[in-house]
């Protein structure tokens, strides 16, 4: 489902759904926000195989999956929390995710 908050939430309302807030004013050059954000997304990106299947979880740009002669084999909108892509055969694929590239053994 989807939550949405006002944008001039209280710290209160905030905690009261378990999300993190920085106080804007208390920063000194907005472009470090920026790049907090993008490094703490990357990093919460998760990609892994299970049962023949590539699973993606927390990814908030589009995802390519490659076999490993470089074709594209799936492409998908990353509009879930958990993405997952079945795959018709084993092997080693490269999954894509914005700048976040990872080898993928399916069995």
């Amino acid at each position: 489902g989807t939550i949405t908050i006002k944008a001039a939430a209280t710290e209160e309302e905030l905690i009261m759904f378990g999300m993190e807030y920085i106080d804007l004013e208390d920063l000194e050059d907005l472009e470090d926000l920026e790049d907090d954000i993008d490094e703490s997304a990357e990093q919460k990106v998760n990609i892994y195989a299970h049962n023949r299947t590539i699973i993606v979880e927390n990814a908030t740009d589009e995802i390519r999956v490659y076999d490993v002669m470089g074709r594209l084999i799936c492409r998908d909108v990353a509009c879930r929390v958990r993405t997952e892509i079945p795959m018709e055969k084993s092997g080693v694929y490269v999954v894509k995710v914005g700048n976040l590239t990872k080898k993928v053994i399916v069995e």
